[in-house]
Parts: structure tokens; sequence; C-alpha cells
């Protein structure tokens, strides 16, 4: 009876925890959303005149910043990365992007898709994995880390804003997760192991085959760390990729003829990125922009105006990519049908 019980509990725990999950992000949605769109509309009706060629700057600075992004991600393959060309990446994490600014859940499925778009190509699921965990560990790391520079400058210059202890809370918490993690798969495999072995078990899967790959994903992980060259490349295409965006924030406030001191710019990009880590609402839409304004506004930014050039800098960060995502997703099926019968 027991039993029944339980198989009964887990049936309903899945859709349970998804009608939470959409309803919490549909509140924030019409609290933080709706009135966001409603200054922005007010805003917008205001604007005499835009700069489009910054605009169209902005938009390829962003691009290349993802370019970026995909270097440091087949940087961290290892062996792998002679198997699947930049352009190809490319084009797999776009999709990745896409996945993860429009689903729920995004944060786990994007990369899972991404993943199995890696072996597609004959990147191996244990060099995909690592690359792709690499990465986002060296990115969230470089990014506490411009954040904190940015607001060691900007405090005793400009003053403090209450949603920079949220930030900093996240941004500590996230790397206190992410370092007990990398510290459990490198120095305490057995512990792991014997913990997901128990798991396992109790779900009724054979644990051998998880665990080997449990083990070849901490010895590759190890050997990473261990190569302080490769690490250093790592960071450097990591801080390429954030200033790159923030930048493209940057140009998009002087389009609409607003000036914030770079250090400003640094520390709201800093603050509503770590605050997009908390998975709320997909990409962060309605949780991000209203942590970009009131910091820009701190530094100066006239409030409607801010308000407008924030939209239009989510447009370029989430919508863009997205269109993108879907016609990279449909070359590489494309390219898929016809390469895979020519090889057979």
């Amino acid at each position: 009876m027991g039993g029944v019980r339980e198989r009964v509990r887990s049936h309903w725990r899945g859709p349970r925890r998804l009608l939470v999950r959409v309803a919490v992000a549909a509140a924030v949605l019409y609290y933080l959303g709706v009135p966001l769109a409603v200054r922005v509309g007010d805003a917008a009706s205001d604007v005499s005149e835009v700069a489009t060629a910054l605009l169209a700057v902005a938009v390829g600075v962003h691009l290349v910043a993802l370019v970026a992004y995909s270097v440091m991600t087949r940087a961290a393959m290892g062996v792998d990365r002679a198997k699947v060309s930049l352009c190809r990446l490319v084009r797999i994490q776009l999709v990745t992007r896409a996945i993860t600014s429009v689903v729920p859940g995004g944060a786990a499925a994007g990369p899972a898709v991404g993943i199995r778009l890696m072996t597609n190509a004959g990147v191996t699921a244990i060099g995909a994995t690592t690359a792709l965990a690499s990465a986002a560990v060296v990115s969230a790391f470089v990014l506490n880390a411009l954040l904190w520079l940015a607001l060691v400058v900007s405090i005793p210059a400009f003053g403090f804003n209450a949603v920079y202890v949220v930030a900093a809370l996240v941004g500590i918490i996230t790397m206190m997760v992410i370092g007990l993690l990398l510290v459990s798969l490198v120095e305490g495999e057995s512990r792991i192991e014997r913990l997901v072995g128990r798991l396992l078990v109790r779900v009724g899967r054979n644990p051998q085959r998880v665990l080997r790959a449990l083990r070849e994903f901490g010895g590759r992980l190890e050997a990473l760390l261990a190569d302080r060259r490769l690490i250093a490349r790592l960071i450097g295409w990591a801080s390429a990729n954030w200033l790159l965006d923030a930048l493209s924030l940057w140009l998009i406030l002087r389009a609409f003829g607003i000036s914030v001191h770079p250090i400003g710019v640094l520390v709201a990009f800093g603050v509503a990125n770590l605050l997009a880590a908390v998975p709320i609402t997909p990409g962060g839409v309605g949780i991000v922009e209203w942590a970009y304004i009131p910091v820009l506004v701190t530094f100066g930014a006239p409030l409607d105006e801010t308000a407008l050039a924030v939209a239009v800098y989510r447009v370029v960060q989430l919508a863009f990519p997205v269109v993108l995502g879907a016609l990279s997703y449909a070359w590489i099926t494309i390219e898929r049908r016809i390469v895979q019968p020519a090889m057979s």
C-alpha cells in the first residue's frame, strides 16, 4: 500500500512543481512585466530621435559576444574540439540559448539539447558535458569577479543601492554551490559515487554505466583544472563575452541619448545577470529589467528613457538569439538529413 501511495505521489510531483513554477512566473510577469510594458510604451511615444547606427553596432557586438562564448566552450573540449567546427558550435549554442530563454526550466533543458546536438556532431557525451559545465563555471566566476571589481570602484564614488546586496548574495551562493560541487567531484569521488549509486538503486536503475560516466567526468574536470594555461584562456574568453555584452548595453543606452559612466553600466550589467540566474521566469524576464533600471537610474540615467533602452537591449539579448536559434536548429536538422544519407 505504501509503495502505491509513493508511486501516486511521484506521478503528481512533476506536474505540481510545473504548476507552481508557472504560477510564480505569471505573477512576476503581471506585477513586474506589465507596469514595465506600460512605461516603455509611454517612453516610446516621447522619443524623437534614435541613433539607428549605434543600435546596429550594438547588435553586431552582441553577436561577437556570443561567438566569444562558443570559442571558450570549444577550448574546454580538449581533444574533442577537432570534432566540431566553431561555426557549427555557434549554431548549437544559439539553439541552446533559445531553449534556455523561452522554456520553463530552460536552464536544464537548454544544455541537455546542446549536449545531444554536440554528440550528433561527433563529440563524446563526456566531452560535451565537461565543456558546457566548465564554460558555465568559468563564466559565472568571471561575472562575479567583474561585478565585485565594479562595486569596489563605484560605491565610494556613486553610493550604495540595496539591490547590490541581493545580487551579491545570489553570486556568493552560486559560487559556493559550484565550489562544493567541484570539490566533491574532484576530491570526493567515492562519496559522490556512493550517493548516486544509492539513488539509482532506489529508482530501480543499474548504476554502473552512470558511475563510469561520473568517474570519467571527474577525471576530465580534474585535468582541466590542472591546466593553468587553459584556465587562463577560458577566463580571457569569458571576460570578452561579458564585456562585449555590457558594451552592447552601453551602445544601446547611447543610441537613446543616455549617458552613463561605464562603471555604472558594468555594475547594472553584473547585478542583472546574477539575478537572471534565479530560475523564476524564462530568461529572467521581468526580474532582470527591474534590476537594470534602478541601478542605471542611480548612476544618473533618466527613468523613462532607460526603461525603453533596457527593453530594446533585452530584445537584442533574448528575442534576437531566439530567432537565430530557431534558424540554426533548422540548419542543423537539414544538414544532418543531407550529410547522413550521403555518408551511408
